[in-house]
């Protein structure tokens, strides 16, 4: 249920914080690597920038609840819309550096206002595609699997609404009659 998760996300806020004070208090860290979303975690940080001096960065994965208007998952401008981009703003505007996966994201953020341009980094692809080719295909999985003359697809991503699952089913519904597959 969509509103259970968004009061259990807001009610989260205030034990994370209650917690992270605790251990700022300690001196146990001074940087936090964070992602968005999770709106709990980024108001966390906002609010724990407010007492400590720690520096923040925020690898932001989805525009959220950005990807929520375009899917009509939320109206623009209703009370949830509202609720959500107080607490975006709040999440990355905590960030000293937000890393962003696309040149599309790195526009996004930058067309808000409440960010300056050059907090907003883009994050390169954290593998090396270089080290891929130096690595010797381990065909171990296929052969205990009986899958040795099958090409096999692996999705390794979130999964959500915002990444349109449907048209993954979709796909392979359209493949299953490949025996290769």
């Amino acid at each position: 249920n969509k509103i259970i998760r968004a009061i259990n996300e807001s009610i989260l806020i205030f034990t994370l914080l209650c917690r992270l004070v605790l251990i700022q208090r300690e001196n146990l860290f001074n940087k936090i690597v964070y992602y968005t979303p999770s709106n709990s975690i980024g108001f966390s940080v906002f609010l724990l920038k407010k007492v400590s001096k720690v520096k923040t960065y925020n690898i932001l994965r989805d525009i959220f609840p950005d990807w929520a208007l375009d899917l009509n998952l939320i109206k623009k401008n209703s009370l949830i819309h509202k609720y959500f981009q107080n607490i975006l703003k709040h999440s990355i505007g905590a960030a000293d550096i937000i890393g962003v996966m696309s040149e599309s994201s790195f526009e996004i953020i930058k067309k808000k206002n409440y960010i300056p341009e050059e907090k907003i980094k883009i994050l390169p692809n954290w593998l090396n595609f270089n080290s891929i080719s130096q690595i010797e295909p381990n065909y171990n999985y296929k052969r205990l699997n009986n899958l040795d003359k099958k090409v096999v697809f692996f999705y390794a991503c979130n999964f959500g609404e915002a990444q349109n699952m449907e048209a993954l089913f979709e796909l392979a519904k359209n493949l299953i009659h490949i025996n290769n597959i």
